[in-house]
């Protein structure tokens, strides 16, 4: 609750007392908005003209950054329910405005980490699992084929339940779907190897297609064009059949990803596009391993080299949805 002289109260409806009181601002309280999705982080508005963004975690509210919104008296305040800081704000002029407030450095100082841990700690525990549980592999059965996909089921309820269903998060969510479908059919390669790999290059098309298909970089691009023919080269005499043309798919689609998850981190230079790109090239060694197995020859420890960068690289994909 907020008073017309500055005051903020955090209030617990079985209790007698404030569980803290804050003396947020000059003029009265306008605006009060909690963050959709960070734990701790509330945003003021006041007619003394400044927006304020608070920490108060463990109910110990400490200012993280204050800024004069140049809109006269700020009116209200509103917190986008799809990006956790994203806000919007109504003034005595320049009408509304939108202020993503995770451009300020002591803001992802104080609460990147937060939305990170929310990712990376349901991931962990399912990853222990796979490894506990689902291991050796041989002989197959439902458990150990459910425990193998169980991280990426993980990634995408996380991605989902974050993010709303917003367009970014579903190509992500659709991505991180299609490889946990090629992932079964790997281990069932056998008879199912066509499939995994038709699979793969779907989910690293909706990957490129999250991180905009656009005609720039045209250098990136031919670099990722000369690549695939080399390493077509290399393995087309392994391969016989539909498993030809499958691999030069996947190939082709695993450079788009590639590029495009270069070209986006060269435009912005922020943490989410630092992400995608780390997830991509994690994704193209992992790949890499695991077909110079299949195809080439026995790579020793072939399981643990192409299985953690496959793991990590499905982690940055899905760390790429963050604001």
């Amino acid at each position: 609750a907020s008073t017309e002289d500055g005051f903020v109260y955090c209030l617990d409806a079985r209790s007698d007392k404030p569980l803290f009181t804050l003396k947020a601002h000059d003029g009265e309280v306008t605006g009060l908005e909690l963050s959709s999705q960070i734990q701790g982080c509330l945003v003021t508005s006041s007619s003394d003209k400044h927006v304020k963004v608070w920490d108060i975690l463990g109910n110990k509210p400490s200012l993280v950054h204050s800024r004069d919104m140049k809109m006269g008296v700020v009116f209200c305040a509103a917190c986008c329910p799809d990006s956790p800081f994203l806000y919007c704000f109504g003034g005595q002029k320049g009408g509304l405005r939108m202020w993503d407030i995770s451009s300020v450095s002591a803001v992802n100082t104080a609460f990147g980490s937060r939305e990170r841990l929310q990712f990376v700690i349901p991931f962990a525990l399912a990853l222990l699992l796979r490894f506990e549980f689902g291991l050796p592999e041989r002989p197959l059965n439902s458990l150990k084929a459910l425990f193998r996909v169980l991280p990426i089921i993980v990634l995408i309820a996380v991605v989902q339940e974050k993010h709303h269903g917003n367009e970014f998060s579903l190509r992500l969510s659709a991505g991180l779907s299609f490889s946990a479908a090629g992932d079964l059919c790997y281990l069932y390669r056998q008879q199912y190897i066509i499939i995994g790999i038709i699979c793969f290059s779907i989910a690293y098309c909706l990957y490129a297609l999250a991180f905009k298909l656009k005609n720039d970089n045209f250098l990136l691009a031919c670099l990722a064009c000369f690549i695939v023919i080399v390493v077509y080269h290399f393995m087309t005499p392994k391969l016989r059949g539909l498993r030809g043309p499958a691999a030069m798919v996947y190939m082709t689609t695993a450079l788009l990803m590639i590029w495009r998850a270069m070209a986006w981190y060269r435009k912005s230079r922020k943490y989410n596009s630092l992400a995608a790109l780390l997830g991509a090239t994690l994704l193209v060694v992992s790949e890499t391993v695991l077909s110079t197995h299949i195809f080439q020859f026995p790579v020793p420890q072939n399981e643990l080299i192409g299985r953690y960068p496959y793991y990590l690289g499905q982690l940055f994909i899905a760390l790429a949805a963050l604001s």
